[in-house]
């Protein structure tokens, strides 16, 4: 429910800029992509955040992120790609709006998961 309340939050910054249609809607899409890549951090382990040094050590876990990420990349910056899913590529400052989303939601459902598991 967080990511999707930040999504939405994401498209209702985007949507009130000049940018096209498609461009939020890839933006969103990217969102939705990133946070729940980060939210595999918030699942890992239920008394602390996911990501420490055991993290690397899941190597088929990292390769499986690194591959989401690359495909995302390719979806949003490869112009075929652009083409076949109605994408558009997205400028540095959009990306600093999805990070600063994804990981503001990624803490809130971790501190939501920390309350729950020790209380």
């Amino acid at each position: 429910m967080i990511i999707g309340i930040s999504a939405f939050v994401v498209f209702r910054i985007l949507l009130n800029g000049d940018q096209s249609g498609e461009y939020v809607q890839t933006a969103v899409f990217t969102f939705m992509a990133i946070a729940q890549l980060m939210h595999i951090f918030n699942v890992r382990k239920t008394n602390s955040f996911g990501f420490d040094r055991s993290f690397f050590q899941n190597k088929a876990l990292v390769g499986a992120i690194v591959l989401s990420v690359a495909l995302q990349l390719a979806a949003v910056y490869l112009p075929f790609m652009n083409d076949l899913l109605g994408t558009a590529p997205l400028q540095l400052g959009t990306w600093a709006i999805i990070l600063i989303a994804a990981v503001l939601s990624t803490l809130v459902v971790g501190l939501f998961n920390k309350i729950k598991y020790h209380h």
